[in-house]
Parts: C-alpha cells; structure tokens; sequence
C-alpha cells in the first residue's frame, strides 16, 4: 500500500466518492435545481431546467448516483409506470447542510485553527492540575 492509499483509505469510500461527485459544475447545478424543487425532479424536469444535453445529464446522474447523492425510482399508478424521478438521498442533503454550516463559520487559517487547539489543550491540562491543588 503507497502513503497516498493509506492516508486516503482513512476517509471511508463512501465520502471521497461524495466528493467527487460534487467536483464538476453541471453535478453542482444538478443538486442544488433537485433542493430547490422539493428534492426531485423528472430527468424532462431537470433537462429543461438546467437546460443539459440528455448525454450529458445521464452522465453526470450517473456519477451522483455512484456518489450516493442522487436516488432515481419510478412510480407505478394502478400497476402501470406513471413517472421517473431522480431525487436527493438523505446522505446527499445531509452533506449539503453540513457543507453550508460550514461555510456560515467565520473562516479561520490552518494556523489559527493550530493555535485554538494548543491553547485549548493548554487550558486543559491547567484546569487539571488546578484540581490536584
């Protein structure tokens, strides 16, 4: 196993295949038309909507399909097929709140995050030993 397999592989593949699916503007605009419309859409819906080429649409569900984002069904009226939806997983809106909680935080560097988390243990390991005094 390389290094880069190793640390990667600490990142369950479920998530790296999430974002990945998230890495292409079309996937992007695809998620955010399926939040902004209850959750989903038919695969006509959101080729108007987003006005994609079929191929290009099928492509890209496809990779959020595999990135455990989109869900497609059928619904079935009386036994016989009425429509195709493509819809958000909970997995998918789970991460898009996450994602904008996130993003709602003030912004801090790696190193102001570093300094947060010395102080903090420093604080810790203080309020400790005042404990044994």
């Amino acid at each position: 196993m390389t290094n880069v397999e190793e640390y990667s592989s600490q990142i369950p593949l479920i998530v790296r295949q999430a974002f990945k699916a998230f890495g292409n503007d079309n996937r992007c605009a695809i998620v955010v038309a399926l939040y902004e419309h209850d959750g989903r859409l038919t695969f006509s819906r959101l080729k108007t909507t987003l006005g994609l080429d079929q191929r290009v649409l099928t492509n890209e569900l496809k990779k959020l399909r595999n990135g455990a984002i989109v869900t497609h069904y059928t619904e079935y009226t009386k036994g016989k097929r009425d429509y195709s939806y493509y819809e958000l997983t909970d997995f998918g809106v789970d991460i898009l709140k996450s994602v904008f909680g996130v993003l709602t935080r003030p912004y801090q560097t790696i190193d102001e995050l570093a300094d947060v988390d010395a102080a903090s243990s420093l604080l810790q390991v203080a309020g400790s030993s005042a404990a044994y005094l």
